[in-house]
């Protein structure tokens, strides 16, 4: 059954679902047939939906950021898109620093990162281009170690050219700074001397970028790890549905699947598409080592590890997110140490995820690549990049995430939570609990759109329905 068809059969369909979805039908009709019948004004103009429809609005580099961020079934049930105050985190975020910030009309361009590719195997101060996405970083890497990855077209990425030097490193080190960006680094150069020094010593730009929105770290380094966007991956952020929904379902059978859950645990839908990590292992008959230290499961993301169901177990060491920087590199450089890391001619993968203040991340990162020298008799190639900026600069005004739910569940004063999760950029909404209290999606993201700031401008600039994103080929 249809979207519109289940809503209309719960008597859940909303005036503006039925218009949405019949623009929507008459889109997907064949354009020839529309030609033959000459349909409307389908001899004269060509379809294109006005700027003030929903997710049309928006500029054409969110719309096209937020595509690559959204994967049908697993993404929020409504995105949002903020104004000139910005809002900040989501259930799983605590609101500080490292909370990633909403996609914004107005936000600078948060997404730019650095990355930086460096040692053993790499040509120094070979050029990596602007715009450099992080679906490029496991694909470069893959070309600096010979690792010739199948079905190269379910990936985005590609390898930056003339990078790769031929010679084949022990040991791959890759670091993630979770919540930083280029525009934070440049606003203190002094904070980081440590990347300055490796940059001038690699190969590096400070103008790549994630290529989506939203910054969610779970969906950022799954695009790291495996050279495709969350378009592609699917791993949209640190929530997302499993993919046992369906609109043939009953409630009842909703109830075992269908639910939002947390990226890489155990109930959670699996990147769509292998890992680095994944391909390394699986083409080398499982001899490298894989092994990952993070402080959150999403974390995961960056090496994989289940895609090849008869593939081994990796070395991971899942630090409490509360862990300091010293403890994360302390965990990092044991793990180096304690396993067969760079000890052979087989090449060996490490990924690290760093959580804290650029100045201590900064001091880490000599100790954590010198260990890694020193595990390998100096045959390592480093890769360092970041996942986007969570910390605006200037005077932007920064809400909570949590105001959003409190609003809504104010306004529609429902005997049951309407919404089951929000998370940057969107609303997860309970599906059963909206059937029971029969109301329609269209009742939160109404309310949604009349949230006002502090300074009582409208808080969101746009909100949608998840297909919208669909159709947005057609703004």
């Amino acid at each position: 059954m249809s979207a519109l068809g289940r809503l209309i059969k719960q008597g859940r369909a909303s005036h503006r679902a039925v218009a949405f979805f019949a623009v929507a039908s008459l889109i997907g009709f064949p354009a020839g047939a529309l030609r033959v019948l000459c349909l409307g004004n389908a001899c004269q103009v060509r379809a294109k939906a006005s700027s003030d429809t929903p997710f049309c609005s928006l500029p054409d580099e969110v719309r096209r950021l937020i595509e690559s961020g959204s994967y049908e079934g697993r993404s929020p049930d409504i995105m949002a898109v903020t104004g000139s105050t910005l809002i900040a985190g989501g259930d799983t975020f605590r609101r500080d620093a490292s909370a990633p910030l909403w996609p914004s009309t107005t936000l600078p361009d948060g997404e730019r990162v650095p990355v930086v590719f460096a040692g053993r195997g790499v040509v120094q101060r070979a050029s990596v281009p602007s715009g450099t996405g992080l679906d490029d970083v496991s694909e470069t890497i893959a070309a600096i170690i010979d690792l010739r990855r199948p079905h190269p077209d379910v990936r985005s990425g590609e390898s930056v050219d003339g990078l790769a030097s031929g010679e084949i490193p022990r040991l791959v080190l890759e670091v993630v700074w979770k919540g930083v960006g280029s525009d934070g680094l440049e606003r203190h150069p002094e904070e980081w001397p440590q990347l300055k020094q490796l940059m001038r010593d690699g190969a590096a730009t400070m103008d790549a970028v994630v290529g989506s929105l939203p910054l969610d770290p779970a969906a950022t380094l799954a695009t790291i790890g495996t050279g495709g966007l969350p378009s592609r991956h699917g791993i949209t952020g640190t929530l997302l549905r499993t993919d046992q929904t369906s609109y043939d379902l009953t409630i009842a059978e909703e109830k075992a699947g269908g639910e939002v859950v947390r990226a890489w645990t155990k109930r959670a839908p699996d990147s769509v598409i292998a890992t680095l990590g994944d391909h390394l292992d699986e083409k080398r008959h499982q001899k490298p080592v894989v092994g990952l230290v993070g402080t959150d499961p999403i974390d995961r993301g960056l090496i994989g590890g289940s895609w090849y169901p008869d593939g081994d177990r990796d070395s991971v060491a899942i630090l409490d997110r509360s862990a300091s920087v010293e403890e994360q590199i302390g965990a990092a450089r044991a793990l180096l140490s304690r396993e067969d890391f760079g000890r052979d001619e087989i090449t060996d993968l490490a990924g690290v995820v760093l959580s804290g203040r650029v100045t201590k991340l900064d001091s880490a990162l000599s100790r954590l690549i010198r260990t890694a020298k020193d595990v390998s008799g100096g045959s390592v190639a480093i890769s360092v990049t970041a996942t986007g900026e969570s910390e605006p600069g200037g005077s932007a005004t920064v809400a909570d995430a949590r105001v959003v739910r409190g609003r809504i569940e104010r306004a529609i004063r429902t005997s049951e939570p309407a919404i089951e999760a929000v998370v940057p950029g969107g609303l997860y909404l309970d599906q059963q609990a909206l059937d029971r209290l029969k109301l329609s999606d269209d009742v939160v993201l109404r309310e949604l759109l009349r949230i006002r700031s502090r300074s009582g401008d409208q808080l969101i600039a746009d909100a949608f329905p998840a297909i919208a994103i669909t159709f947005g080929r057609y703004c």
